[in-house]
């Protein structure tokens, strides 16, 4: 299931396109060995580790020695240097196997760079031609997202301009009156950020919330809700460099101001769970009315693809330290859930070969 997932997200994020190699849309890199650093480095044999990018050429041998044995394995649609940079600021990644880099890399390589840099321009779309060859989508940005239908009465549509991805939607637990529906969104993107969106119609129509505080916000958004409906939860990645931490954030006001770090408010600052190398993290509220542990949040993520779980009593103004729920299994993405005794079960999809 894991090579599936991967493979539908990478079929959208690389904008597969029926169209042929003549497509005057698109564009192959030519690569220079001259323009190289390093002579002893074949740089066209680069494009077996991914798309080819003008940085690459800034790589020296004793760079790529940072990669993995099996690294022409790994086909996450991240070029050599980039690949170079997380290894380097990021000494625990796995070196074998499978899913060694977080889902969050190509998000991150998009954040801090844009897109592939070739000649001089930044092309944020490619298409896979052959197994160690890309070509560039030159109008990736004014053809995608266009004139999707509606596929059922009254979808509307929630980002402006066009190009999130990464949504998660909840429904206020109490506000339920139809046509009046209290419901909160987290988007990834537009742009650079995790943005959060409200409506008080039940979603005919939208507004942006607040910006989360902070700053550095990324991606994976989870939101959620607490069962009087009063108070409202989000999380997202943050500070993605090398790897990214996670942040987690209230709303007293149904979801337009996220945290606050002024201590006149009721709205408590946003949390910090973990600094750095963590990924794809989810929420949970125990709803359940004959749950001894009702209303407590519970968060799972991975760091460095090892399981991980903390949890708030006290309606997310603080967390307990972390803990690891297997340390010997290594597995991306989580999912938890509880039921009518408090009980909490925690879903992983391990890989082994």
């Amino acid at each position: 299931m894991i090579r599936i997932f991967i493979s539908c997200v990478l079929a959208a994020v690389l904008a597969a396109s029926q169209a042929n190699a003549a497509d005057p849309a698109e564009i192959r890199a030519q690569i220079s060995q001259s323009r190289g650093v390093d002579q002893a480095v074949d740089y066209s044999s680069l494009t077996r580790f991914g798309p080819w990018d003008d940085r690459n050429y800034a790589l020296k041998a004793a760079d790529l020695a940072l990669l993995a044995p099996d690294e022409d394995q790994l086909d996450d649609p991240i070029p050599a240097f980039f690949r170079v940079y997380l290894r380097r600021g990021n000494p625990k990644m796995r070196r074998e196997g499978e899913a060694q880099y977080p889902l969050s890399a190509l998000n991150t390589f998009n954040q801090m760079h844009g897109g592939y840099l070739v000649e001089g321009k930044v092309y944020k779309g490619i298409r896979r031609i052959g197994a160690n060859e890309f070509v560039y989508r030159a109008d990736r940005e004014t053809a995608a997202w266009q004139g999707w239908p509606k596929f059922v009465s009254g979808e509307v549509k929630i980002t402006t301009p066009a190009g999130a991805a990464e949504s998660a939607i909840s429904i206020n637990p109490v506000d339920t009156t139809p046509g009046a529906e209290r419901v909160i969104a987290g988007t990834n993107g537009p742009g650079s950020v995790q943005r959060m969106w409200r409506s008080s119609n039940g979603g005919a129509t939208w507004v942006e919330s607040q910006p989360l505080t902070g700053g550095g916000t990324c991606c994976d958004p989870t939101v959620s809700w607490s069962t009087d409906g009063t108070k409202a939860y989000t999380s997202a990645l943050v500070n993605c460099g090398t790897s990214c931490g996670i942040r987690f954030y209230r709303s007293d006001d149904n979801g337009n101001l996220w945290g606050d770090n002024d201590p006149g408010t009721s709205v408590p600052p946003p949390v910090t769970i973990v600094a750095s190398g963590s990924d794809k993290q989810f929420i949970h509220v125990d709803a359940h009315p004959t749950s001894p542990y009702r209303d407590r949040i519970y968060l799972c993520w991975h760091e460095s693809n090892v399981q991980k779980f903390a949890r708030s009593s006290d309606f997310g103004v603080t967390f307990t330290n972390t803990g690891t729920v297997d340390g010997g299994a290594r597995a991306v993405g989580c999912d938890v859930s509880s039921d009518t005794a408090g009980n909490v079960y925690y879903f992983y999809p391990t890989f082994e070969s």
